[in-house]
């Protein structure tokens, strides 16, 4: 599911968790890998990008 106004995307994402990493999946239409910008605060993770 993508969800897309003026500010904000909401999208599925895949998480797998491991003992030294959490993996995160997702298809964000229009956007390049290279173009994103990944942030966790607060347990909470945040991808920014531009389309």
């Amino acid at each position: 599911m993508l969800t897309l106004n003026a500010e904000t995307w909401t999208f599925d994402i895949d998480l797998q968790e491991t003992a030294e990493k959490l993996i995160s999946k997702a298809q964000i239409p229009g956007v390049r890998t290279e173009e994103l910008k990944l942030r966790v605060e607060n347990n909470v993770l945040t991808i920014l990008g531009e389309h």
